[in-house]
């Protein structure tokens, strides 16, 4: 009963840290206050980030290996055939894995001209805006921007033109608005291009930054869910790290420290357990959840092997070793 109770003592102490360490990153401090909040960070995040990066980048590749290698022609024939309405939701995931890895051994077993042809034609036959479309739709741009077809560009560009800009300030249930207005302010903030509707732009920020208000002080209404949260988490990724403006990304990080915090303290004693919203709790190891989880804090690459294609979808956007408060989330992981 001690041991229990030391634990859920060392349990409060890390979580109430992290969260002042969030409301404290929000808040705009002194140059003097920054600097040496810098140095502790640094400081804190040396000793086991080199290790941890070369771990996380074979977790990322192990996900992209296992996407990419689902068959995107038939993908793109089973949609069609069945007029799904959300297609870009399947075939994105194995578009942005193929085209990550050009550069690889792997990448020689894809015709990269065919997947940037299937792209084009999936936006011209699906040009809606949506956000199970956005959030990936949005990185790919991003980390592809230099070498895609000019007429795929050119598409791109008119999503933050009028009339197609006023898609991004949709509204819909929590995860869908941060997949699409989160998605459409990193677009319209970090491709340098001019943006057709300044008011959509400054209409998101604002409902980013109550978002933030509202998580630190009634908390959020799709809490701890094993299904949205990666999709949440992928939205505010492109803002994090695509974004020009050096205040949305520190916004967007404050955001997702509150889910990494969240995530960690849920997942402490090895299993996702009591109540969350819109989700399934005794899927614990396949779920969008653990899957951003496993790619952020996991060990090994075997979980990718068995991860079910929907749940690794989510662990794609997180391409690199995330500054979220990483030895304290750490420490909560071990307890």
């Amino acid at each position: 009963m001690k041991n229990r109770q030391k634990s859920y003592t060392s349990i409060a102490i890390i979580v109430t840290i992290l969260l002042n360490f969030i409301i404290l990153g929000c808040q705009k401090n002194s140059t003097k206050i920054q600097e040496l909040d810098n140095k502790n960070h640094t400081i804190l995040l040396q000793p086991n980030l080199v290790g941890e990066e070369s771990k996380f980048q074979a977790r990322s590749l192990a996900i992209r290996q296992k996407l990419a290698a689902v068959d995107l022609e038939e993908l793109d024939s089973w949609w069609r055939s069945r007029n799904i309405g959300d297609p870009h939701k399947y075939l994105l995931p194995v578009i942005l894995a193929r085209l990550s890895l050009e550069d690889t051994e792997t990448g020689e077993l894809y015709d990269r001209e065919k997947t940037w042809k299937i792209l084009l034609q999936l936006d011209k036959d699906k040009p809606s805006l949506y956000h199970f479309r956005s959030y990936l739709d949005v990185r790919i741009f991003f980390l592809f921007r230099d070498k895609m077809p000019s007429e795929l560009l050119a598409s791109y560009k008119s999503q933050i033109q009028l009339p197609k800009v006023l898609n991004w300030i949709k509204t819909g249930t929590e995860n869908h608005m941060f997949m699409q207005r989160a998605s459409g302010l990193a677009l319209m903030n970090g491709s340098g291009w001019p943006v057709g509707d300044p008011a959509s732009e400054a209409t998101n920020e604002a409902w980013l930054r109550a978002e933030l208000n509202k998580f630190l002080t009634i908390g959020q209404g799709e809490f701890h869910s094993s299904v949205y949260y990666g999709y949440s988490i992928g939205g505010l990724l492109n803002i994090y790290d695509f974004a020009r403006d050096p205040e949305l990304k520190k916004l967007a990080k404050g955001l997702l420290d509150w889910y990494a915090t969240n995530m960690a303290l849920r997942l402490s004693w090895g299993t996702a357990g009591g109540a969350e919203s819109r989700g399934f709790d005794r899927r614990t190891w396949n779920s969008g959840l653990a899957a951003v989880a496993w790619m952020w804090w996991g060990d090994g690459t075997e979980a990718a092997e068995k991860m079910a294609n929907g749940s690794a979808r989510l662990a794609l956007p997180s391409t690199k070793l995330p500054e979220l408060k990483f030895e304290l989330l750490m420490m909560l992981k071990n307890l």
